[in-house]
């Protein structure tokens, strides 16, 4: 007579279904309240947008649902008792893996599709049905649902406890994002002038962090491309865009390995190991290593930052980290006769700190040289100082540098940093130099970042950060570049007009009326504090970018210095017992700002006059310094015309009789 063995048993099948009813029944009722039954009483054909935002809160159900899920199927291998009953069933294993995967998989497919047909249903009911929409949801939900399912699946075959189950569903779907994230703090803390990992390990952890990726996939919005306004009568059309579509195709592909490999496991599952920590044998080293490194690298982060001493911590941790494991694995405390492991991890870990702290490779001494260097990108470069000066565009900008001569002064700047090793900052008399660079040089690309002292170094003296400094800071060209004013002179000479407008900003303080007789400030006008006057015509925007042009290379605007008790772009009154007058610093410039500041703000955007500006947007603000006389001068004289056409009023004494 024939066996009765089957692939598929359709009375295990409904077994599982109904005795788990409360799961599937849940997960249905708490959707049925976030789509239809929202859309229902809010209106489905206004609310489309409620289909894709609930995307976002699914992934967290699907991250959340499918361990419990795993964890209700997978029960079984969790008990001996339970596991050898199901060994006696006229099922063969594969059967018993396909019955309960696919009946776990059905406890979120099902819902999800009555969900999609009920939303449906009630968006026609009122009017339309947005095809798109509705099945682009179905068909995410169903990718996202497959994919952390199958992965708790797997995980549920790597454990063999219950409770082991959501540990490592939990740790594998974030470890690596966590791991490079305590290393890069390590390092950041540990080397000087390290800034971050390069940006194709972030990818990396990004890939294998499934949640996190599935949080940044991208939706088109139709109406939006079509400048098509929201109307209740016109529901939105929505779609992935096509990477999206791409990262969800291959993380499905991912689900299929693993639910192959989910299904080997179970094939050569030993029964004993039910009620084990980790049911397959060989990965136990790596379950015991894994656990002592990232015990070494998180304790070791939290101890530190407690009392500090990072390097003894994570060693320390690291040992501890193993016997825990070993404690885990073993079901028993007397686990010390096992020390080799504890000496190899520790050993290896002690040699991973030395190298770092005794800078084994070189990194914090390394400066390339200028004939290796193809280019630099220097980003938020800023020099602090204590005189109450707001910074403007040059500063925290980015810019590219690929003129030798310049790369040489920042060249210079970062081997007077490594030299002098003057350390982060820590409230030096001139302030901070603070910056990041990568080089991109003939074999690669290096990146630094620092925040250090600037001392009081002769700056005339060739070596030492200030002269460094000096350099950089008194090379108009360079700075013309880093403001963006090439750009913006190349963009104008091919016919582009930017966006220009004049603020004029004033403060008050309690009850003290502002009082000057300066003849400059007889076109500034107040409103509300905070004043702007749009140059829209391109003769005026030409005059007023050549008068900049003029002022700067003459010194008069965008100066900046790191001279011991020097301003930048402002004059200090001397005698503190005079009014602050336009310009002036009060005489507590530690406390307060200074009372008149006045700023350009250009923006280079999209233009029909140039196809390479189409798609190119650069915004470039300046301060304009009360020297800078020949910008003031063209500003002023058309500043009535300007503010009679845009409406605004020169009305001072009211704005301070509000303050009074």
């Amino acid at each position: 007579m024939r066996s009765g063995k089957s692939y598929f048993d359709l009375t295990l099948f409904k077994k599982t279904v109904t005795r788990w009813w409360p799961i599937w029944s849940a997960y249905l009722v708490i959707w049925f309240f976030i789509l239809p039954f929202y859309m229902f009483v809010n209106g489905g054909v206004s609310d489309y947008y409620e289909v894709v935002s609930s995307l976002h809160a699914y992934i967290w159900f699907a991250v959340l649902y499918s361990p419990i899920c795993a964890a209700a199927v997978l029960s079984h291998l969790y008990w001996p008792r339970s596991a050898n009953f199901y060994g006696t069933l006229p099922v063969k294993r594969q059967g018993i893996f396909l019955t309960q995967y696919t009946a776990g998989l059905c406890f979120s497919l099902v819902p999800n599709l009555i969900i999609f047909l009920l939303t449906s249903l009630v968006c026609a009911g009122q009017g339309s049905f947005n095809a798109s929409c509705m099945f682009g949801w179905l068909g995410v939900t169903t990718a996202e649902t497959f994919f952390f399912y199958s992965f708790a699946i797997l995980c549920g075959m790597l454990a063999g406890h219950v409770l082991a189950l959501p540990v490592f569903y939990g740790v594998f779907n974030c470890v690596v994002m966590a791991f490079l994230a305590l290393v890069d703090w390590i390092l950041e803390n540990t080397y000087y002038g390290f800034a971050s990992l390069p940006g194709w390990v972030e990818s990396v952890a990004k890939w294998l962090t499934p949640g996190y990726q599935f949080l940044s996939l991208d939706w088109y919005n139709a109406n939006n491309q079509r400048d098509l306004p929201y109307s209740v009568n016109m529901p939105y059309a929505f779609r992935l865009e096509r990477e999206s579509v791409w990262i969800i195709a291959i993380y499905c592909v991912v689900a299929v390995i693993m639910v192959a490999a989910a299904y080997f496991l179970y094939k050569s599952r030993r029964t004993e190991s039910a009620g084990d920590v980790v049911a397959v044998a060989r990965l136990r080293p790596v379950f015991k290593y894994g656990v002592a490194v990232c015990s070494g690298l998180f304790l070791g982060y939290v101890t530190d930052a407690a009392v500090g001493g990072l390097p003894v911590w994570m060693v320390l941790w690291t040992v501890v980290g193993y016997f825990a494991a070993q404690m885990i694995l073993d079901k028993s405390f007397r686990v010390f006769k096992k020390w080799h492991g504890a000496l190899i991890v520790g050993a290896v870990m002690t040699a991973a700190v030395l190298m770092i702290t005794l800078d084994v490779t070189g990194f914090e001494k390394r400066v390339p040289e200028l004939d290796d260097v193809e280019s630099i990108e220097v980003s938020r470069f800023y020099m602090s100082h204590d005189d109450g000066y707001d910074s403007d565009s040059a500063d925290w900008g980015d810019f590219i540098l690929t003129d030798k001569e310049n790369i040489e002064k920042f060249i210079d700047l970062h081997r007077a940093i490594v030299d002098g090793n003057v350390g982060p900052y820590s409230g030096g008399p001139m302030g901070y130099i603070s910056f990041n660079m990568t080089y991109h040089t003939s074999h690669g690309t290096i990146t630094r970042a620092y925040e250090v002292d600037v001392h009081g170094e002769a700056k005339d003296e060739e070596g030492p950060v200030l002269w460094a400094l000096e350099r950089i800071f008194s090379d108009r060209e360079l700075y013309w570049h880093i403001y963006g004013f090439d750009e913006l002179e190349t963009f104008m000479q091919g016919g582009g007009v930017p966006d220009m407008s004049y603020s004029f900003t004033c403060y008050a303080y309690g009850s003290d009326r502002y009082d000057s007789d300066e003849p400059e400030l007889e076109y500034d006008y107040f409103q509300n504090g905070n004043n702007s006057v749009d140059i829209t015509r391109y003769a005026d925007i030409k005059a007023v970018f050549d008068a900049v042009k003029e002022d700067f290379f003459a010194g008069r605007l965008g100066v900046r210095t790191v001279a011991q008790n020097e301003t930048v772009n402002t004059e200090v009154d001397s005698d503190p017992t005079e009014p602050a007058l336009a310009g002036d610093l009060p005489p507590d410039i530690s406390s307060i700002r200074p009372d008149v500041n006045r700023s350009l703000n250009i923006t280079i955007g999209p233009s029909s006059v140039r196809e390479a500006y189409d798609q190119y947007y650069k915004n470039i603000i300046i301060n304009i310094a009360p020297t800078a006389e020949k910008t003031l001068s063209v500003i002023h004289a058309l500043l009535p015309q300007l503010m009679e056409e845009q409406g605004l009023i020169n009305n001072q004494t009211e704005y301070y009789e509000y303050y009074k």
